[in-house]
């Protein structure tokens, strides 16, 4: 009796396991660097995103309560659709880290109002977001969002599964709120199409901003810096986001790094 009661605690655990694996068990791809966050943290943080998902106002309002960035792909497609409000957003090269290191543009949401156009934007173009799936990124989905940003990939981080369409999304969690950091469509690489010459003008994010010698406004003749200058560049993003993002300046610059 005792060897069958422990067969079978076996097999339910084995059983519980594997109903849970697809959308908790992570496949880390070689080489990404992956900051994990409490299940507890993670939890909540998807039940915010799917409220707003849903169409909760007020829990949205938390989502989009600080500056964000809508990712190249996003935006590729946000942009033909976008009105004058979203196409005022300021500009953000990214060198996108392929063999042919794509420059392309995202979009710094740094203002209430350019948050509000960017979702009404983004539900307007992918209504079936209201009944998506929040989910745990597949492999592909964090390879995709690695090769376009310049520092690690910390949790609460997910995948929304909407109909054929998949969006990645990284959440800024703390104890007073959780807000949309970063969002982008998944995709081809190869698919992204070169940043066009009128958004030439940007102030470099790049290893002269690293070491406290920021260039003057113009093209940058900075190249795909190593992840070693990650944590800087993060912070340098988000104190850019939240602050210099709103000066007279009106782009800036991130590298994703050489691998």
């Amino acid at each position: 009796m005792k060897l069958f009661h422990t067969v079978f605690f076996c097999l339910a655990m084995s059983c519980i396991a594997f109903a849970q694996s697809p959308d908790t068990k992570l496949d880390i791809p070689a080489g990404v660097k992956y900051k994990f966050a409490s299940d507890e943290v993670n939890a909540a943080a998807k039940a915010v995103l799917e409220k707003a998902l849903a169409g909760d106002q007020a829990v949205l309002k938390h989502l989009l309560s600080q500056s964000a960035t809508c990712g190249p792909m996003l935006w590729q497609t946000l942009k033909p659709v976008a009105g004058p409000v979203l196409l005022n957003t300021k500009p953000m090269t990214m060198i996108v880290a392929t063999p042919a290191g794509v420059v392309t543009e995202s979009r710094a949401l740094a203002s209430d109002e350019a948050r509000q156009a960017f979702w009404v934007a983004l539900t307007g173009k992918y209504p079936q977001l209201a009944s998506a799936k929040v989910r745990k990124a597949k492999a592909n989905e964090i390879s995709y969002y690695w090769a376009t940003i310049p520092f690690d990939i910390e949790e609460p981080f997910f995948a929304i599964e909407a109909g054929r369409d998949v969006f990645i999304a990284q959440i800024a969690h703390d104890k007073s709120k959780t807000a949309l950091f970063w969002i982008d469509l998944v995709g081809d690489l190869k698919a992204l199409k070169p940043q066009q010459p009128s958004d030439a003008t940007t102030i470099d994010l790049c290893i002269n901003n690293v070491i406290g010698q920021p260039k003057k406004e113009g093209r940058s003749d900075c190249t795909m810096q190593p992840r070693s200058f990650a944590g800087d560049v993060r912070m340098l993003l988000i104190e850019r986001m939240t602050s210099s993002i709103n000066s007279t300046t009106s782009s800036g610059q991130l590298l994703a790094s050489s691998r």
